[in-house]
């Protein structure tokens, strides 16, 4: 969305988009109220019309989130997993929306029901994505990469990956995420994996991610982020790593091996015990066994009735950062563990330049344009929903408006013509008023416009800053980094 226009961000025209959207009659009277949530097996949909406008809305229905019709691209229709059914009241009347996310278990608000179709769109296909657990409800038959075929126990808790392929879906199971113990009777050593299987051939129950367990959960779950290793994070080898394992396991490899975080699966045999129980409170998860492991600050407790012990596990809330590496801190019995997560940008501080610098580098900086209206000029402008999707309004500049702007060409099929691109988003909120009064926010997509006879070009006003700014000014200091492109709406 920034491409045309650089890091520029419209706080100017959001804010009082905000105010416009608070106070405008149809937001105001809406009242919509959740009155029945009913869970259902995630199951796909996908849009009716796609040639008609239609929006997901978030739990008040007060903000448009996506255009869903404007999902699709050349190659094939989006479909939407739907995990519930909610029932909203407006004015004494009721209708029956689905809750709707992505198949990466994304949040994508709620959809009208009558406007989705059950199944997948025609041709609909997706990669691999991990979202979530499944509890087998049976013994469950799985084939094994190269060959052969294992029966996992009734009642494993297993991280899964979901793919669809037109109309068929099916579950991969971590093999990986499962305890040493498990994985040794099954067979499943080297580069053994586990085959997909068909969803809708295997009994079942989507659960939650264990609170016991460290994975982190973003689009994809890493394989082996749930490995912490003991210490600070370092260049030097690690020889103690801990980990919970899906099926309830805590694992300690203190067994002389290296470990690396390469390595989905830690090297050599652990030592383990079988969760027993599991609690949760501010933040702190208790798990217990019935044998103490040794290397591991836990504690004698009772664990139903009989002698056994406890051992917290607290994620940390701050980070450290090694370089150009991000790594999360986990106080294991008070004993502190850390596990890799994610490259890292380094923070930039501002530093004093001279009069001469600076100068230097505003000579460099492709500077703004600006243009003034000649008389009353009315333009299509695009506004965007909360989360993605784009609507065009229109907009009335009077005649001395001020917009900054590109004079450049546009080639249609049969001529190249003179346009001006507009940088609508900088506008006030008074003229974004017609997008804004639609719960829409304005977009930093340039508007186009053939009518460059009705625009004179004139010099930066001098209540702008200079330097390509889009006059946005930030409380603070200048000594914390600041990305304008992570300011969101």
């Amino acid at each position: 969305m920034m491409k045309h226009w650089g890091q520029l961000t419209a706080v100017l025209a959001v804010i009082g988009g905000g105010v416009l959207l608070a106070t405008t009659p149809a937001q105001a009277k809406a009242g919509y109220t959740i009155t029945k949530v009913q869970s259902i097996r995630r199951t796909a949909y996908h849009v009716k019309n796609d040639k008609k406008t239609l929006f997901t809305w978030d739990k008040t229905h007060t903000k448009r989130l996506r255009i869903l019709n404007q999902m699709d691209d050349a190659n094939q229709t989006m479909s939407w997993m739907a995990d519930q059914k909610v029932t909203m009241t407006h004015n004494g009347k009721s209708a029956t929306y689905l809750h709707i996310g992505d198949e990466y278990n994304s949040d994508d608000g709620y959809v009208y029901a009558k406007s989705m179709v059950k199944g997948y769109s025609k041709g609909y296909q997706t990669d691999a994505a991990y979202f979530g657990y499944y509890r087998l409800d049976a013994a469950t038959k799985v084939g094994v990469s190269p060959s052969g075929s294992v029966t996992l126990p009734k009642g494993t808790v297993v991280q899964i990956a979901y793919s669809a392929y037109d109309g068929h879906e099916s579950l991969t199971i971590n093999g990986d995420a499962l305890s040493y113990q498990l994985r040794q009777k099954l067979g499943l050593t080297g580069t053994k994996r586990l085959k997909a299987v068909d969803l809708n051939a295997v009994k079942v129950t989507p659960v939650a991610q264990p609170a016991y367990n460290t994975v982190k959960h973003n689009d994809f779950a890493d394989t082996h982020a749930s490995n912490l290793f003991a210490g600070t994070p370092n260049a030097g080898t690690q020889k103690q790593l801990f980990r919970t394992t899906s099926d309830g396991y805590v694992e300690y490899y203190d067994n002389g091996a290296t470990q690396t975080q390469s390595e989905a699966v830690p090297q050599g045999k652990p030592a383990s015990q079988k969760i027993l129980q599991s609690s949760t409170s501010h933040g702190v998860t208790t798990v217990a066994y019935r044998t103490h492991i040794k290397g591991l600050k836990d504690t004698p407790t009772t664990v139903d009735g009989q002698a056994g012990y406890q051992l917290t596990i607290a994620p940390q809330a701050k980070t450290t950062t090694v370089k150009d590496k991000i790594y999360d801190t986990y106080l294991i019995g008070g004993q502190p563990f850390f596990t890799y997560e994610t490259d890292t940008t380094l923070p930039v501080t501002a530093k004093k330049v001279s009069a001469k610098t600076l100068a230097s580098l505003d000579k460099a900086t492709k500077a703004p344009t600006y243009y003034r209206t000649t008389k009353k000029v009315t333009v299509s402008a695009p506004f965007d929903a909360y989360v993605s999707g784009t609507l065009n309004s229109k907009i009335t500049l009077p005649k001395g408006t001020i917009v900054a702007g590109i004079l450049t060409t546009q080639r249609t099929k049969k001529q190249t013509r003179q346009v001006l691109q507009l940088d609508a988003s900088r506008l006030s909120a008074n003229l974004l008023k017609p997008g804004y009064q639609r719960g829409l926010w304005g977009s930093q997509e340039p508007t186009v416009t053939k009518n460059t006879a009705a625009f004179t070009r004139v010099k930066r006003p001098a209540y702008l800053p200079r330097y390509g700014s889009a006059g946005d000014l930030y409380l603070g200091s200048t000594t914390k980094a600041l990305m304008a492109g992570g300011i969101d709406k």
